[in-house]
Formats: structure tokens, C-alpha cells, sequence
């Protein structure tokens, strides 16, 4: 402790934002582009790695606001960030190869069935994503690949 008001860091640190270029306050936090870039590198790592990554596992792990990095991600897709945000649920970002490897199994799937199957069941044994199974078979059955139809919903 080094008994400081808490009324004066703030004020400071207020005034660090207004004056330094490319610092910005979150959460009371001071951050600086050149750690928004570090920690972008970082979460490109972890995606190249996995796959996929989520939002909150970042906050949990930055201890930052899902909103604040939704934004600086997307800032940062293609270049620092080599991924794709789900079209129907902003909070998962993909890899292309990790949407190309799951479309591939999921037309080997459903190629493969020879009678109605529930989705739930190709979710829940296969380990599929949701909205990444429903968008690919949506394409698949558009183009004409798989013969038959989706019913139910999301």
C-alpha cells in the first residue's frame, strides 16, 4: 500500500488518456495499442492451436470486457488474428481450418446416413458446434450435395 487517494490515480490517470496517444481506460485499467497488439498475437497463438477460441474464456483470461475485445479483435481479424468470427454468435472465433475440417465431417456424416437422424444426436456424439453444423448442412442441402431436407430449428 502506498497510501495514495483513489480520487488522485484516477484524476491522473484520466489525464494520461487525454495526453498520450493510443491509451485508452478499461475497467481501470491503462492499456496501451502496443499490449492490445501483444495480447492479439497471444489469442492467435491459442487459436492456431485449438481451433477455436471464445470470448469469455479471453475475459476470464485478460480480465478485460467481452465488448472491448470483440471490438479490438475484429480490428485485428486478418492480420495479428488469423480467424473468423461466427456469423450467428459473435462470441466464438474459428480458425479456416477448423470450419474446412468440420465441414468435411459433417458431409462424410451426412452423406453416410441412410435414414432421419436427430441433430441433437450428431451434436452431442460427434462433437459439433451448433450454429457451425446448422450453417454448413443449410449450405450443403442449398447446393445440392445432400439430398433431403433440415427439420426443426436452431
Amino acid at each position: 500500500l502506498i497510501n495514495v487517494d483513489l480520487s488522485h490515480v484516477e484524476t491522473r490517470a484520466n489525464e494520461v488518456t487525454r495526453t498520450e496517444r493510443g491509451v485508452q481506460l478499461v475497467l481501470g485499467q491503462l492499456i496501451d495499442v502496443k499490449y492490445v497488439d501483444r495480447l492479439a498475437e497471444e489469442v492467435n497463438d491459442k487459436l492456431q492451436a485449438a481451433g477455436l477460441i471464445t470470448i469469455s474464456e479471453l475475459c476470464k483470461t485478460y480480465d478485460l470486457p467481452g465488448d472491448y475485445l470483440t471490438e479490438e479483435l475484429s480490428r485485428r481479424l486478418g492480420s495479428l488474428v488469423q480467424g473468423q468470427f461466427d456469423q450467428y454468435n459473435r462470441g466464438v472465433i474459428y480458425t479456416p481450418a477448423f470450419v474446412a475440417r468440420h465441414k468435411a465431417r459433417i458431409r462424410g456424416l451426412f452423406s453416410a446416413v441412410t435414414r432421419p437422424i436427430p441433430v441433437s444426436t450428431a451434436i452431442g456424439t460427434f462433437g459439433f458446434h451448433e450454429h457451425l453444423l446448422y450453417s454448413v448442412l443449410e449450405e450443403l442441402v442449398n447446393s445440392g450435395r445432400l439430398k433431403g431436407t433440415v427439420v426443426g430449428g436452431r
